[in-house]
């Protein structure tokens, strides 16, 4: 008769969780950032005598509350976490008890451009510049990054560099403006994009012309 609460059934799939003990389910993520509101859907075989109570461990609900109230059976929950190093999101009810345990990470950045790539002077007879950068961080619990360096003459307008794809960045093309270099991160898990700051490439002043 045991059998029936063993049963456990828990996939990860982009930073979300289905987690299905026995006639309750709990769906949302289980890797978040502390002060963001996340939300979760609880499903169970409720009826009009169910009793149902959702309480948070690590956190708080929307309305600052850490149970829901008076063992309302509730669909949707929407929760904001802390740094608090354990996190659980615990469905007590009339069914059985479910918990799930929540992972932190920090928001993605996309890292930070060296102090000695971050302004560089064109020189017209050697035309090449490397910019390195740190390395990204956060966005979710197993991160994956990808990488794409851009370039823009104004700040405003950015365009993919072709093939600029590695965390730093050897830059060949002949400069003839002021130019700007940053690095786009993109965490593929969370689907989250992030960037460095700039790298700024300076033209001097032509002053060889006479009067």
């Amino acid at each position: 008769m045991n059998l029936l609460y063993k049963f456990l059934l828990f996939t990860l799939c982009l930073g979300a969780t289905e987690h299905l003990s026995a006639q309750v389910s709990i769906k949302g993520p289980v890797c978040v950032s502390p002060g963001t509101l996340y939300h979760y859907s609880v499903q169970g075989k409720w009826d009009s005598l169910s009793r149902v109570m959702i309480c948070i461990t690590g956190g708080k609900l929307e309305d600052g509350e850490i149970c829901t109230p008076n063992y309302t059976a509730l669909s949707d929950i929407y929760v904001i976490w802390s740094d608090e190093p354990i996190k659980k999101l615990h469905v007590q009810s009339s069914l059985m008890d479910t918990i799930i345990q929540i992972q932190s990470t920090a928001a993605l950045s996309g890292g930070l451009i060296d102090s000695l790539s971050r302004i560089q002077t064109v020189d017209t007879i050697i035309n090449s510049y490397s910019i390195s950068c740190s390395a990204a961080s956060g966005g979710d619990c197993e991160t994956t990054y990808e990488y794409q360096w851009q370039i823009s003459t104004n700040t405003l307008d950015w365009i993919n560099i072709i093939d600029a794809n590695n965390a730093t960045l050897l830059f060949k093309e002949k400069v003839m403006v002021n130019t700007f270099l940053r690095r786009q991160v993109l965490e593929k898990r969370s689907n989250t994009i992030a960037y460095s700051d700039m790298a700024i490439l300076t033209v001097p002043f032509n002053n060889g012309s006479s009067n």
